[in-house]
């Protein structure tokens, strides 16, 4: 019997000639599904429904992408996009593909990623995507909301970075007082009272031990002058005293020179350390603490959007739509904290917000406020997504994406061009007048006060012959 055909199938074969790549003008005949009489249906030529559309070589059709500037990820020169983490992945897919690019112009009006419009459609980055008027978007792209899903198709996440809080770091104290911070208060105030003890002890037993009662005459004297000798001793400084055959006296005087000698090693060991290295304000830790302080708090608008990440809690809050120039204000200033991901604040502080010795402009907060999933956008249905994940997948296993974020560091520091200290052990400081400023405060005041006791002398000898 004759074969009498019921159903055509047809598909359609993109990227098959090079001169339309994506656009398909013709679908392609499959197979027929055809019966013979009563004979239950199959199909005529019985080929593969589902078979394998896209060639592994695209023949350098052309991708449309939309592409925001933010470092790391994404960095542009005047010639074009030349480096960041999402380039370099952009260009291993295009190469696998062999595939060419062509990148569309910046979002106008500060749109960057977009915005959800109250006519349910996007602007920015993600709008080009829904529009149709790119084929993906890159540029730190995270998905905090549905409605980017209802819009757009995303890749496989291939990078997970924490969202911090930078802030302030800790102000280095000045060295006024750099003198007694060697010991602590309750350490002082023992030292003075065992001086105090063993001048009186001293004065007794000069006391008891004399024959004399001639040089005990004025009490006063005696004891000021065991105070001064004693204190000249602890000094390290040469003091005129007079020794009696008594042996405890001697065993005293021998004890007190030991009790000095071991005090100012101590004290001096400490005192060099003191004044090379700087002491610090307390640091912000938690953050607990950073809400309790003054700082403004900068917020992006597109990841303060996302209710589960920012319940409300942060009151003091400014917008921040370019995270790196409030990190420019933080570096700069200190009166904000700003909240960024991971990878561009250390990136930022290698590259720009650090000293010649390669110390930090900002610090940055351990806690962890949340963790931001990157992913490319396509077209809904685009036929290359698949083909996307694949090698985004064969990325991450090879670890390639670590090792790009390794050399994106080495190449920040380098074109930073800044000259890192050694931290050796023997480096050498040399101390300067801003190190010893607390010795000179102190020999002003003793020099104020010695004018003050010889103004007071004189003028108690002017009245005295009056």
């Amino acid at each position: 019997m004759e074969l009498v055909a019921l159903q055509e199938v047809y598909a359609f074969f993109p990227y098959q000639a090079r001169n339309r790549c994506g656009k398909v003008i013709h679908a392609s005949l499959l197979d027929y599904w055809v019966r013979n009489g009563s004979v239950a249906g199959r199909f005529l030529r019985n080929v593969p429904l589902f078979p394998s559309k896209i060639p592994p070589n695209l023949q350098r059709c052309t991708l449309s992408v939309s592409a925001l500037e933010l470092e790391p990820a994404v960095m542009r020169s005047k010639s074009g996009y030349y480096d960041g983490l999402e380039i370099i992945l952009l260009n291993t897919i295009l190469s696998h593909m062999n595939l060419s690019v062509v990148f569309l112009p910046q979002p106008p009006n500060n749109e960057r990623w977009g915005r959800y419009l109250a006519n349910g459609s996007w602007n920015g980055i993600i709008g080009n995507v829904a529009k149709r008027k790119s084929d993906i978007a890159i540029g730190g792209i995270v998905v905090y909301s549905t409605a980017i899903l209802a819009s757009a198709d995303v890749t496989f996440s291939y990078l997970q970075q924490g969202l911090n809080w930078y802030i302030p770091c800790a102000k280095e104290l000045p060295h006024t007082m750099t003198i007694i911070h060697v010991f602590t208060a309750a350490v002082w105030l023992r030292i003075l009272l065992i001086y105090i003890t063993a001048s009186a002890l001293m004065w007794y037993l000069y006391k008891l031990g004399s024959k004399s009662s001639e040089l005990f005459k004025n009490m006063q004297q005696t004891f000021a002058t065991c105070l001064l000798n004693l204190w000249a001793v602890l000094l390290g400084l040469s003091a005129y005293i007079h020794i009696s055959n008594l042996a405890a006296i001697r065993m005293f005087y021998i004890w007190w020179i030991f009790y000095s000698l071991a005090l100012n090693t101590v004290y001096q060991a400490f005192l060099t350390t003191y004044m090379v290295d700087p002491r610090f304000e307390t640091l912000i830790s938690t953050e607990e603490q950073l809400l309790q302080s003054e700082l403004d708090l900068g917020l992006n608008p597109h990841f303060e959007a996302s209710e589960n990440t920012f319940p409300g809690r942060y009151l003091n809050k400014v917008s921040c739509p370019d995270t790196m120039e409030c990190l420019r204000r933080l570096a700069e200033k200190g009166d904000i904290a700003v909240l960024a991901p991971y990878q561009l604040g250390e990136y930022m502080v290698m590259f720009k917000f650090s000293d010649s010795n390669g110390n930090p402009a900002y610090c940055r907060l351990n806690e962890q406020v949340t963790t931001l999933y990157m992913v490319m956008l396509t077209q809904k249905g685009h036929p290359l997504l698949h083909y996307f994940n694949k090698v985004i997948r064969h990325v991450l296993e090879a670890g390639l994406l670590g090792h790009w974020w390794r050399d994106l560091k080495h190449n920040a520091t380098l074109s930073s061009k800044k000259t890192f200290l050694s931290t050796s052990s023997m480096e050498f400081k040399t101390l300067t007048k801003y190190h010893l400023q607390s010795c000179f405060y102190i020999q002003c005041l003793g020099h104020v006060l010695s004018l003050g006791v010889f103004v007071c002398e004189v003028i108690t000898q002017f009245y005295k012959r009056a």
